[in-house]
Order: C-alpha cells, then structure tokens, then sequence
C-alpha cells in the first residue's frame, strides 16, 4: 500500500513535478490508520490530497503523501421534503452532483463541475453560482491524527465563511476529513441569484426551468470560463474575490465606477477579483510556461515545463499591481505546500 518515494505529479491538477518520500492512495479507515501510524513511526508530517485541485506543490516535498479515495454514497434518512445522505470524502464531487439529480435530490447543480472530492469541499466551502456547500451541509466525520479517533462536527463546528472554514484556520493539518453528510432538497427548487447563470437561460420561461437545466447552465458556463485540466494545468479561481469595508470600497468606486461588487449585509462589499485582475492588464499574459488564462482573469495557468515557483512568482506580481492600483489585497484560494 505504502509507496517510496511517491510521485505527486498525477496528484494535482497543475501537473507540477513533485514527489515525497512515500505516501499512499487510501480506500478505507484501516487503510488511512495504517499510513497515519507509519508517518509517525517515521516523524513525517502528512500531506492530505482529494482531488489535488486545490493545492500548490513546491518540488519535492517532506511529507507523507495521502491520497483520500473513500468511496460510497448512502441514504441515511428519507423524509417528506428532504433526505440525508452520507459520502465517502474520496467521491469525485461531480459524480455526487450527476448521481443526486439522478435520484431526484437536488441542491447541488449549481455546483455543478466543480473539480475535486467530496472530503475537500468543506475544507474551503466550496461555493458557485449563488450557492456555497454549507447550505446544504449537515455534518462530517473526521479522523484526528494524533489520537486516531473520529469526531463528528456539525455545521456550527465547521465555521463555515466565504471559501473558509474551521479547517483552514484552528483544525489546519489536525483532522482528516472521511465523510461528509448532507441534507439535500427533494422539491426541485432552482437557485438563479447569480445573474449570469440566469442569462444562460434566457431561452427558457423562469417557471420552467429544472435542476438539470441549470446544471446544464452552468456545465455551458465553466467549460467556456475554465480551461480544461487534462489539457491545461490550473487549479480553477487562483484567487478569492476580496471582501473591503465600506470605506475603502467607496474610495476604490469613485475612481472606478464600473467596478464589480456585491453589496454584503454587513456594510462589505465584495469585489470581483477577476475585474481587478483585467483592469491591471494581466488577463492572458504569459510568463515561462505559467500564464493568465485568456478567458478568465481568475485563473492562473501551467502549460507544462514550468514550476510552483514560476507560478507564485507570476502570482505575487499580480497581488502587488492589483494592490498598487486599488489598496486591495488579493489572496490565494489554493493551499501551498512545500
């Protein structure tokens, strides 16, 4: 089970070369407690991989690779209105969207193609298109690695914010995720708040759009804005839409009265990154074999040869122009590990 060295280059979504000395790809509990065990046996701190779309490796690594593919999807609890069901943090999320919709449970289409496995989702509540996981979250269960001992974490545990959670922050390389439970719709209510997904269904009468028509929406949506990873390494939105007070926001907006934001609730706005990112002149600007995707600011891109270091290079360039221009502070959505 337990391989040295193990190659991580299959393992994220850049296709950067990087290895650790061993590491192992987990199917079950047993399996996760074995590799855990073996780790500390050899004083390796663990590096944790779902789906590997949401990481930056820097050349060869010191940890214990841990790729987490713990199947299963089951039904726990069926109600008039809702059901709860009980995920493997090894599914590929898009195989738990197209299997929930087959079932006739829905919640998750706006979700739609987001790259990754459930266990990675809550981690940095995932969210698109108007909807984010903890909407539809119930609870998880987590492995702790010093004590080998699972824990369940409600919502409230979870701390759920914009792309943040608990696990970014205190449980940080505390927890390893292996389940995730949610409470999904089964009335086939859509969510059309993010207006270009509504533009995307102009075609159709607001009363007659499905569930399967706005993941269809917003599959159309992200193969246009996303480049596709087996053709081009990215790890999706490089960068979080940053949240500004009120004073800052109307200091940036006198001077650029197109800028995009969403008025939040608590007298922030946040601001589109991606505008930002335009407005500096950085959209498909290539450097080395990293670059600015051409058709989304957001994301950043590798088209092979090149390193994490060319790519946080190019990445810190365009953190200071943006911060230059407007006084606002972009930051990375995906974790760096070196």
């Amino acid at each position: 089970m337990i391989k040295q060295p193990f190659d991580l280059k299959n393992f994220n979504t850049f296709g950067f070369a990087a290895k650790s000395p061993a590491g192992a790809v987990i199917s079950s509990l047993e399996e996760l407690h074995t590799a855990i065990s073996y780790a500390k046996s050899k004083q390796m701190p663990l590096l944790t991989i779902g789906g590997g779309s949401n990481i930056v490796l820097q050349d060869d690594l010191s940890r214990f690779a841990l790729v987490i593919r713990i199947p299963g999807i089951d039904l726990l609890q069926e109600e008039s209105d809702h059901v709860l069901i009980r995920v493997g943090a090894g599914v590929e999320w898009d195989e738990l969207v197209q299997y929930s919709l087959n079932q006739k449970w829905y919640g998750l289409e706006n979700l739609s193609i987001i790259p990754g496995t459930v266990g990675a989702c809550p981690i940095q509540n995932v969210g698109a298109y108007g909807v984010e996981i903890k909407d539809f979250f119930h609870e998880l269960t987590a492995l702790e690695i010093s004590s080998l001992k699972e824990h369940v974490l409600s919502k409230e545990d979870c701390c759920f914010s914009y792309r943040d959670s608990i696990f970014k922050n205190e449980y940080r390389d505390r927890f390893i995720i292996t389940a995730v439970t949610l409470k999904l719709r089964k009335n086939p209510i859509v969510n059309l708040s993010f207006p270009n997904l509504r533009k995307e269904l102009t075609h159709l009468p607001e009363d007659k759009i499905t569930p399967e028509d706005v993941r269809h929406a917003v599959i159309s949506i992200r193969t246009r804005r996303l480049p596709d990873v087996k053709q081009i390494g990215n790890a999706g939105s490089f960068f979080m839409n940053p949240i500004v007070d009120e004073s800052l926001f109307h200091d940036v907006y006198k001077q650029y009265p197109d800028l995009l934001f969403t008025a939040l609730d608590n007298q922030q706005y946040k601001i589109s990154a991606s505008w930002l990112i335009e407005r500096c002149g950085w959209k498909g600007f290539q450097e080395k074999a990293v670059g600015v995707f051409e058709e989304n600011p957001l994301v950043l891109v590798h088209r092979g040869g090149g390193t994490a270091g060319d790519l946080l290079e190019l990445s810190k360039k365009i953190i200071q122009s943006v911060y230059d221009t407007f006084g606002i502070t972009l930051k990375m959505e995906p974790r760096l590990y070196s």
